[in-house]
């Protein structure tokens, strides 16, 4: 397993450290069966999440370096948790997650405060790959505000520290997609997402037949 791969999936996907409270109740079992996500026609990578609690993530881009792993979880309404074995290694993998009728977003922001059928209100989101010294990812607040301000306070699971970003958002009409834009660092920084109730992601894997 590459750490690294599958948490730049989370990361592009995904939209202070909170108590998770999804404000749409799901039950684990929706978690069960496989979803892909595709380019064109070909599949590019697949999670799979069995009720024997195995859990799978393959990537298919033709490259050595492909993913193939292999290990357990277990899941409540809005996060999973994985262990990943390689080997004699075993990598935990922290994400949450949402489902929307046969649309899956690994890594998705959920909504924890406000109307669930309505975009502002405060959403969480954590994507964490390994654990203690060797941890990449964290966890990310989004407080989306009705007169399109914002704040994103995001917290690295590697380094420890906790930063806090001012910025706006709204509906993208021509990419049909929201969009969060705040500066980091000096730089311009876009978060693109979609809205499927109570959930902010990337909702291309599709559950397979």
């Amino acid at each position: 397993m590459r750490p690294h791969s599958l948490l730049a999936i989370l990361l592009a996907t995904s939209a202070s450290s909170l108590a998770a409270c999804s404000a749409i109740s799901l039950t684990p079992d929706e978690l069960y069966g496989t979803f892909q996500r595709f380019e064109g026609t070909d599949v590019r990578d697949e999670f799979t999440f069995l009720p024997d609690g195995t859990y799978k993530f393959d990537e298919y881009s033709g490259s050595e370096n492909d993913d193939h792993d292999v290990g357990t979880f277990t899941a409540d309404q809005d996060t999973i948790e994985v262990e990943v074995t390689s080997g004699t290694t075993v990598v935990p993998i922290t994400m949450t997650y949402a489902i929307r009728g046969d649309r899956f977003s690994p890594g998705a922001a959920v909504k924890t405060s406000g109307d669930p059928d309505e975009v502002p209100g405060r959403y969480f989101a954590e994507q964490v790959v390994g654990s203690g010294s060797s941890a990449f990812g964290g966890t990310s607040t989004y407080e989306l505000r009705e007169d399109g301000t914002g704040t994103l306070d995001q917290f690295n699971a590697e380094t420890g520290e906790i930063s806090r970003y001012q910025g706006t958002w709204e509906f993208d009409t021509v990419e049909d997609e929201y969009e969060f834009r705040t500066m980091i660092e000096g730089i311009n920084v876009t978060v693109s997402f979609d809205f499927l109730r109570g959930a902010l992601g990337s909702f291309d894997w599709y559950r397979a037949p």
